[in-house]
């Protein structure tokens, strides 16, 4: 029975594969419960997996163990989710190692979850070694930071891959940072094509940066559209500038609300762009509450004394926490999650956190 359905499973033949697995899960197989509970979860039945997984984990099962930790805290049950996760890494489960990690920090127990990372990134677990590259970059430990980085980007985590350019363009090591930032770019990850413009920019690449800014921007990055907003002013193309800005100050970027502010203003759209003034003066911006004092918005006819420009952005990496490495993980059929197989950490409903 548990053949058939595997065999079935595999061949991506689900509504087959499910009532010879159901059979042999009924007999108390472990694998079988396993392999069951994984085809509910991939077709977002998570509460029929659960009780399946649960009857498992109480009978000994290493794996179930993981498995329902993971989807209790996948569902917001962290507590309830810990006893089992840490069952399971204790067993060597080291994809546990990992979520029991993720389930301690949910619950601001970071000191004990950081060591359960380690665990797992020393055990060989890419994502753990992303996450933990991420705590220790954050705790301003980048020297320690560096290899877990770089040992999850060689394995493929494209997260990983721009966090380690990101600490390498911190630290000034432009060339190799670029790499990283265009093979996580080649490997899918959006936001580094951001980083990627700024670098360029600041090693005096600017009609190079203004493309990566515009593929950026098209992928919904307001940084990038507010700096490709600028270029565009700069050379005259207010019109083709205006849904730029608009876009970035409508995502809360206050440098492209000013700047959204004075193109409406010159274009003598005053009342909008002092909407856009007090949005952006709201959010702490001097000149823009400087604007909102002065004689610009008091009196009908004045006008500024002279034309300051545009306001160039600040040419900083993401703001991005580099934990968008923690979204990333190789993946893999369900029947591969044991703890013998760390390099697998599959997301059994395509979660994700």
């Amino acid at each position: 029975m548990i053949d058939l359905g595997r065999l079935l499973e595999r061949a991506d033949r689900m509504d087959e594969a499910e009532p010879w697995l159901r059979r042999a899960a009924e007999t108390g197989h472990p694998t079988a419960v396993v392999l069951l509970a994984g085809a509910l979860l991939t077709r977002d039945r998570a509460e029929e997996a659960e009780p399946w997984l649960e009857r498992s984990a109480r009978a000994g099962d290493v794996t179930a163990m993981g498995l329902l930790g993971r989807l209790l805290a996948r569902t917001r049950r962290a507590a309830q989710a810990e006893p089992w996760l840490r069952k399971a890494a204790e067993a060597g489960d080291t994809t546990a190692m990992y979520e029991l990690g993720l389930a301690l920090e949910a619950t601001r127990q970071a000191p004990e979850a950081v060591r359960w990372f380690r665990r797992a990134a020393e055990a060989g677990h890419p994502r753990a070694a992303a996450t933990l590259g991420v705590v220790l970059y954050e705790d301003d430990r980048a020297d320690e930071a560096e290899p877990f980085l770089r040992r999850a980007a060689e394995a493929g985590d494209a997260g990983a891959m721009s966090n380690l350019g990101t600490l390498l363009h911190k630290a000034g090591r432009m060339r190799e940072a670029e790499q990283w930032y265009r093979r996580a770019v080649d490997a899918g990850f959006d936001r580094a094509q951001y980083d990627l413009a700024v670098l360029l920019q600041n090693t005096g690449r600017a009609d190079e940066a203004v493309r990566w800014y515009r593929r950026a921007a098209e992928t919904g990055h307001p940084l990038a559209a507010g700096a490709l907003a600028v270029r565009l002013c700069e050379e005259g193309r207010l019109r083709e500038a205006e849904p730029w800005l608009r876009r970035a100050a409508g995502a809360g970027d206050v440098t492209s609300m000013v700047n959204l502010g004075f193109l409406l203003f010159h274009s003598g759209r005053k009342a909008e762009a002092e909407q856009w003034y007090r949005r952006a003066a709201a959010e702490g911006d001097m000149t823009a509450a400087k604007l909102l004092g002065g004689r610009l918005f008091k009196e009908p006819q004045a006008r500024p004394r002279r034309r300051r420009g545009f306001r160039k952005p600040r040419l900083t990496r993401s703001d991005s926490r580099p934990g968008v490495a923690r979204e990333y993980q190789v993946p893999c059929s369900p029947g591969a999650v044991t703890p013998a197989d760390p390099r697998c950490s599959w997301e059994p409903w395509g979660g994700g956190r």
